[in-house]
């Protein structure tokens, strides 16, 4: 069923942002909670004339009116110079941002102001009802994004619209040990040979693809390959890491972790694609954080990705994360499309946040993860590829050779005025 104000319209130069169900300045136990609220932005010295469209159905027997959230009390108040005809609330919104919300004002006006919701950001015990009372700080740690692609679960059909709740089956690419010789023979006729390649000529021709990506490349990019080369191969010292299938959930205590906090976050937080990245995500979080003067609800992370803010504007504005395609001529390029070339997924945490006064400082950061592994859809019959393949899957090998999950974490400053 549409929302009451779905249908908000508004000038082009204005912004107008529909709010998560969840927000905290009027959750679902408001009283009177009809639909969910909008943010509306206008530039200074303009006004916009906002229509809100209600659905009858919802508001049969009802009174709606139109609600904003007040920041300096921290309360909703019935906005003035409303005007209501049929299932039509038209208002004007002046210069900044506001958060609008239609209650049924019958419910809402007459509540106890200290009933559920009503007094929405003053959740401490015995607060009186203060209007003074500031309410609950923001939380200083928390997380603001989650990709629709997790870390070690397989990838969405869809990635705009992931399934609630996540696919909880282990990515193609991090199974190993899962194929016999008939097995691994049906995908060509180039692996009729590992039957009976040593393993040392494996190996040789597995470097000289690591080699070559690394080949001229700054010290830590060609790190960043030598890392996840050795994890690959001397990571479970020999010994055997069971077996992985298509059929199983990921479970991540079956796997090595690699680069976080080494030479691949350098060298990715290094990259042109990365910082493209993280400028235009950092722009987008630190504008939500002004619009909302300081409040981190807005970015909420919910279970249902498509819902969440952050997730909404990534795709709105075209925002991804980064790709490194393989190139001749940029080693240090060349050497990312080997370590990583796209990650699999990422999450942004908000970390030491505070707010003082009109202003909020905090780092956000931007943590990437892939899975060092190959499936059958990448480029196993090239060259070095088929001797990796056979490493990780061929159960000749009784399971040695996972896959390790590669990780790159990046922090960056955040600050701003509202």
């Amino acid at each position: 069923m549409p929302t009451l104000a779905e249908k908000c319209h508004v000038s082009l130069t204005f912004s107008v942002t529909r709010l998560p169900a969840g927000q905290r300045e009027f959750p679902e136990s408001t009283p009177g909670h009809l639909g969910n609220g909008y943010q509306v932005s206008a530039p200074a010295g303009g006004a916009a004339r906002l229509t809100f469209r209600l659905d009858a159905d919802r508001t049969e027997g009802t009174a709606p009116a139109l609600y904003r959230y007040d920041e300096k009390t921290r309360h909703l108040v019935k906005q003035s110079g409303q005007q209501r005809s049929g299932n039509t609330i038209t208002v004007t919104a002046t210069a900044g941002s506001a958060k609008y919300v239609v209650l049924d004002s019958h419910t809402f006006d007459k509540a106890d102001p200290k009933a559920p919701g009503k007094r929405t950001l003053s959740d401490a015990p015995g607060d009186g009802g203060d209007p003074s009372d500031p309410g609950d700080p923001p939380p200083t740690d928390m997380l603001i994004h989650q990709s629709s692609f997790r870390e070690g679960r397989r990838k969405a059909p869809d990635p705009q619209h992931p399934p609630v709740p996540a696919d909880p089956r282990v990515a193609d690419d991090l199974t190993f040990n899962d194929y016999d010789f008939d097995e691994l023979t049906d995908l060509g006729w180039e692996f009729w040979v590992a039957r009976i390649t040593p393993a040392f000529l494996m190996w040789a021709e597995f470097n000289d693809i690591m080699n070559f990506g690394k080949l001229g490349a700054d010290a830590d990019y060609a790190q960043s390959v030598d890392d996840l080369r050795n994890a690959f191969r001397y990571g479970r010292g020999g010994q055997s890491a069971g077996t992985v299938t298509v059929d199983d959930n990921f479970d991540p205590g079956r796997y090595l972790y690699s680069g976080s906090g080494t030479a691949l976050s350098r060298a990715v937080g290094a990259s042109p694609q990365e910082k493209t990245y993280t400028d235009k995500a950092g722009q987008i979080i630190k504008q939500s954080l002004i619009d909302n003067k300081g409040r981190t609800d807005q970015l909420q992370v919910q279970e249902d990705l498509a819902k969440n803010f952050l997730f909404q504007e990534f795709l709105r504005q075209d925002v991804k994360y980064p790709v490194y395609d393989f190139s001749l001529w940029d080693a240090n390029q060349r050497a990312l499309s080997i370590a990583i070339h796209q990650f699999h997924g990422h999450t942004i945490a908000l970390k030491d946040y505070r707010v003082e006064g009109n202003s909020f400082s905090g780092k956000l950061v931007f943590h990437s993860y892939d899975h060092f592994g190959l499936d059958p859809d990448d480029e196993i019959k090239e060259y070095g590829f088929i001797d990796w393949f056979t490493l990780q899957h061929y159960d000749r090998f009784d399971g040695k050779y996972p896959p390790a999950i590669v990780q790159a974490d990046i922090e960056i400053p955040i600050s701003g005025t509202f």
